[in-house]
């Protein structure tokens, strides 16, 4: 997302960013005092904050999609795109839920989620300009 925003000078907000700056501590930290419940109340709350503002790129958490609300503030100002990653490449630190996680078994169960949720999908197995240049012509 940060590529993204140099390469179309748009700012970027990241939502987990806004999850522990409005909580005051990391996103581990959130999820050991309020569970995955009270975090995803949060990231719902920033999505709203996000989803308001136009020209942004708006970057969340691979678990948004599992809070059917959040389509719908993400959406109102823009469209959404899937980044997808093979699951060997991925990074589980400071990841909660994916850190211990049986990612093969959490990819089948968000895949028909980010599916419902995306416009468009993008490839991102290669050099990070590769994904931003397909992202920049689908978007045309």
């Amino acid at each position: 997302s940060g590529l993204l925003g140099e390469m179309t000078g748009r700012p970027v907000i990241d939502t987990d960013d806004m999850v522990a700056e409005s909580a005051g501590v990391g996103i581990p930290e959130i999820f050991d005092k309020f569970g995955e419940e009270g975090f995803r109340q949060r990231e719902t709350a920033e999505c709203a904050k996000a989803g308001k503002k136009s020209g942004y790129i708006i970057a969340t958490g691979g678990g948004c999609i599992k809070t059917p609300e959040n389509y719908p503030l993400l959406h109102q100002n823009g469209f959404i795109v899937w980044i997808k990653r093979d699951i060997d490449l991925l990074p589980r630190e400071g990841r909660p839920l994916s850190a211990k996680a049986d990612l093969q078994k959490m990819y089948e169960e968000r895949s028909p989620l980010y599916a419902k949720f995306a416009d468009i999908t993008a490839d991102n197995n290669g050099a990070p300009e590769t994904t931003v240049y397909e992202i920049l012509e689908k978007i045309k």
